[in-house]
């Protein structure tokens, strides 16, 4: 509670006494902090008075995850029928992914509002009658990652799915068809490398391709160095309670087609609180962070390790974008944060 109170105090008084300080940054503040706290308060209230609500609210983000996969996944069908699912910039073949996306909003929120979805995936999966489901629910997640082609969406999904079944293999009342569940998946996917192998060539090649197609081998074209560059250069202006949100970041792109407040962040959640709030919001964001660390060790269960997962997931992906900050990120982080926190006062 009192790290939540902290961090969203320091986001109110971005700017504060900085030279380009103005009611856009308190006004900004306390849409950013203001509704953090407001969310957590919310669900704490909320959650105080309700029995067994994990699978619940699990189930929740892992429908709203679903959601955007299977309309990913129709879209998706539809542009390949129609013959622009892909696309050649540069001789590189990849997804036209700026076309694929819809009222979700860009690739990268679609990709975070998709990976999300996995701890809760595995919550149920750990524990809930209809393992399977949940367990293949999980892989359906994993690919819609691959499909909405956003690097963070990728990496994220891939790295907490291994975690979220291993993990699910030694915890839990279902640990058992989890392992067979594992095992059978670790199975499909080597007979598919081998097929591939066999009747169509050199694994590195297509190891290779791959890292074409998904874009990992293009740096160049990542403006994020230089939002880090000139957000360290901020925070020096204004050390202690930084230049503000209204002040930002300004690069000539092509991204930033309007202003406002999310298109003039540094994309990092650290450089972020140190450029807009200076050391004071720094400071309370280690807080949270500590808060964090001492609440996933506090009473320890698989359960709530797993419901934690998903606010590190936001803060993973934030520290090179900005989804700690926007309003329908922080639902999850604030339901998920609160239901931990009910989750260590029971056990």
């Amino acid at each position: 509670f009192y790290s939540i109170v902290a961090m969203s105090i320091s986001l109110m008084l971005n700017g504060i006494f900085s030279s380009s300080a103005s009611f856009k940054n308190l006004f900004y503040g306390i849409c950013l902090g203001g509704g953090l706290l407001f969310l957590y308060l919310l669900f704490s209230a909320i959650l105080d008075s309700s029995r067994e609500p994990a699978p619940y609210i699990c189930a929740s983000a892992l429908g709203v995850s679903l959601a955007a996969s299977v309309q990913l996944f129709i879209r998706a069908a539809q542009m390949h029928s129609d013959g622009y699912l892909f696309s050649t910039v540069g001789g590189i073949t990849a997804i036209n992914r700026n076309v694929l996306q819809f009222s979700w909003g860009v690739a990268t929120i679609v990709g975070a509002i998709i990976v999300i979805g996995i701890p809760a995936a595995f919550y149920l999966a750990r524990q809930s009658r209809y393992s399977f489901l949940y367990y293949i629910s999980a892989i359906v997640l994993v690919l819609a990652s691959i499909i909405v082609d956003t690097r963070s969406a990728i990496i994220t999904s891939i790295v907490f799915f291994i975690f979220c079944s291993i993990f699910c293999c030694f915890s839990g009342k279902n640990k058992t068809a989890n392992r067979i569940y594992t095992v059978t998946s670790i199975v499909i996917g080597i007979g598919t490398l081998i097929a591939f192998h066999i009747y169509h060539g050199d694994l590195l090649e297509l190891w290779n391709e791959l890292l074409r197609f998904l874009r990992f081998d293009i740096i160049s074209e990542n403006l994020r160095l230089e939002y880090w560059k000139v957000g360290i250069n901020d925070f020096l202006s204004a050390p202690v309670f930084g230049i503000g949100f209204d002040a930002g970041v300004v690069i000539e792109d092509t991204y930033q087609t309007f202003e406002n407040a999310f298109t003039g962040m540094y994309h990092s959640v650290i450089i972020q609180f140190l450029a807009s709030a200076g050391i004071l919001g720094f400071a309370a964001f280690g807080y949270h962070c500590v808060e964090y660390a001492r609440l996933m060790f506090k009473r320890r269960s698989g359960g709530k390790l797993l419901i934690l997962l998903l606010p590190a997931m936001i803060i993973v992906m934030s520290l090179v974008d900005n989804f700690f900050f926007q309003f329908s990120f922080q639902i999850f982080y604030a339901a998920f944060f609160a239901l931990a926190e009910k989750e260590s006062c029971e056990k």
